[in-house]
């Protein structure tokens, strides 16, 4: 099912084709393809603009499909889940820079929880540079804060 289903109530007059689209949880192509293909009703064209769109009795047929899984035209359907987005796609690059600062965050805690209360990102940066070259990915956690915890002591000299 979609996850936003409109009731009666809460019909606009008319909306656009990507509009209903967004409704049913579709995608413009798809839902375009299934107006094409007879499962979905097609729409109403304004006179003056000739632009496509779906009055209230069209955009419950639209919903009824969806709902039943009984084309417009009467043959079955079955329709996928649609994708959740619960959260804006990223770039890969961004959720990685987005680990680091939760990796640093729980360094930071673990440093403080070892007693080195005035550590700074800065520093934290410069130990794991130093002792790890080639990055950390895969580095137990625990093993990561004893090595930069030890080249903060070997910094401060005790």
């Amino acid at each position: 099912m979609p996850a936003r289903i409109a009731s009666e109530s809460s019909l606009k007059a008319v909306v656009s084709v990507s509009e209903m689209a967004r409704t049913l949880g579709l995608s413009r192509s798809h839902f375009h393809a299934l107006m094409k293909s007879g499962v979905m009703p097609q729409p109403v064209y304004c006179t003056r603009t000739r632009r496509p769109m779906f009055i209230r009795e069209l955009q419950q047929e639209c919903l009824v499909v969806r709902g039943t899984n009984i084309g417009h035209d009467g043959r079955y359907i079955c329709f996928y889940a649609p994708r959740r987005r619960d959260t804006p796609q990223q770039h890969p690059t961004a959720r990685r820079q987005e680990r680091g600062v939760e990796r640093h965050a729980e360094l930071l805690s673990g440093l403080r929880s070892l007693g080195r209360t005035d550590v700074t990102d800065r520093q934290v940066d410069a130990a794991i540079a130093v002792c790890f070259p080639q990055g950390v990915n895969g580095t137990d956690d625990g093993l990561v804060l004893r090595a930069v915890w030890q080249h903060l002591r070997r910094q401060s000299g005790g």
